[in-house]
């Protein structure tokens, strides 16, 4: 049977004007990871990142940890299980919302999550039903995951796993459509995934089903709490 593990990307550099890098934590939470699939002999036969910095740097951290060479093939970039634009969506959504979150956090350094929740959650509704201009539409942003998924699976045969670190939003696209689940409870799901937590698909008669979701075993065997994180 075929794996896919899915890996969403090492802690973000939220707040910062480029948002799209890693923190030390992010890099770190990677390098464990990589450590405890080689520890379990986890066999890797290709690694894959979304198109974005974040997915890279945190597979190059992984790679770090997971220190064997000899079973480590060239990576590829798979563009399809690159993240949707959330800052697209939500300045459709209220063009002043994230500045004013950006504020906010320079100033306290927290997050009113309640807040964020409840803006988040109303902004993808209305990209989800197609109520927001954006320039990638929710109907356009799930064909292209879809896609990304059959074509990976032409190229998978049964005896191999496969790593690919993408994001949040991809992931839990992923779990609706073979969960059968609405798309924003999907979504609504993912707003609890950890940073460099471990989700797994496998392949049974050409068939994806769900074999774990979000584990961070890696992390908390470590016992170090300020590695958990979600951002």
């Amino acid at each position: 049977m075929a794996r896919l593990l899915l890996v969403r990307h090492g802690q973000a550099l939220f707040g910062q004007a480029d948002y799209d890098g890693l923190s030390d934590v992010g890099a770190k939470q990677g390098e464990l990871l990589g450590q405890w699939l080689a520890q379990r002999d986890t066999p890797i036969h290709q690694f894959y990142h979304g198109g974005l910095k974040r997915h890279e740097l945190t597979l190059g951290a992984l790679q770090n940890g997971y220190a064997r060479p000899a079973s480590i093939k060239e990576n590829g970039v798979l563009s399809a299980f690159s993240e949707y634009r959330h800052q697209e969506i939500l300045t459709a959504y209220d063009p002043g919302l994230m500045k004013r979150w950006n504020e906010e956090f320079e100033k306290t350094n927290q997050i009113d999550w309640t807040n964020f929740r409840h803006h988040f959650r109303a902004a993808l509704s209305l990209w989800i039903e197609g109520s927001l201009p954006t320039n990638e539409p929710f109907a356009a942003f799930k064909q292209r995951v879809v896609d990304g998924l059959a074509s990976l699976s032409k190229q998978v045969d049964d005896q191999q796993t496969i790593l690919i670190v993408t994001s949040g939003g991809v992931i839990s696209l992923l779990l609706s459509e073979i969960m059968h689940i609405p798309s924003l409870k999907a979504f609504e799901t993912g707003y609890g995934f950890y940073n460099c937590g471990l989700s797994e698909i496998r392949r049974f008669s050409n068939q994806w089903s769900l074999s774990g979701l979000n584990q961070i075993a890696h992390i908390e065997i470590t016992n170090q709490k300020h590695l958990i994180t979600t951002l």
